[in-house]
């Protein structure tokens, strides 16, 4: 799994990292990516997942760390239906 992705869109690093791991043919690369979010940061200040702040009560805080939630959860669904 590529961890820390940039969200910025010119930054293929991750393109690149996945051409190179395609060739280790014993590695299997998850389709899922966890990019670096400023909400994994505040989850972690606040002591609680993004996935818990992305089901606030408060909309400001949910729409901060909806993105993030939405790649935990898609990992977590890679990771149970493919294994």
């Amino acid at each position: 799994m590529l961890n820390h992705v940039s969200t910025h869109v010119s930054n293929d690093e991750a393109d690149e990292a996945r051409a190179v791991l395609v060739d280790f043919k014993q590695l299997s690369v998850a389709a899922s990516s966890i990019h670096t979010r400023k909400a994994f940061r505040d989850a972690f200040k606040a002591r609680q997942s993004v996935v818990e702040l992305a089901v606030s009560t408060d909309r400001r805080v949910r729409a901060q760390h909806l993105k993030a939630a939405e790649e935990i959860h898609a990992l977590y669904e890679e990771l149970t239906t493919t294994h």
